[in-house]
């Protein structure tokens, strides 16, 4: 089960583009956001793979938007602390 605190977040775009600009946005399940300028890294060992290591305060869900180069491509749900642990949905945006 993953707890409240540092998560690493891995984003692959389409194509494994390399190179980009990938941020994201963080928002509570009552839509506050928490964090409004998460940046993103290339993995040196895989191109096209990009990681972040996110604070995620406390147990509950989030939502992760997802940009490349300012534009919105993809939504990450989550939530922390569940019985099921880490579980995840994303839909192309």
């Amino acid at each position: 089960m993953a707890a409240p605190g540092i998560q690493r977040i891995w984003y692959q775009p389409i194509n494994f583009d390399t190179g980009l600009i990938v941020t994201a946005k963080l928002y509570s399940s009552d839509n506050v956001v928490v964090d409004d300028s998460i940046s993103f890294q290339e993995m040196a060992t895989e191109t096209g793979i990009y990681y972040s290591d996110i604070n995620f305060p406390s147990n509950g869900k989030y939502v992760l938007v997802f940009s490349e180069g300012g534009t919105r491509t993809i939504i990450f749900v989550t939530e922390i602390g569940s019985a099921a642990g880490f579980v995840t949905y994303a839909r192309a945006g």
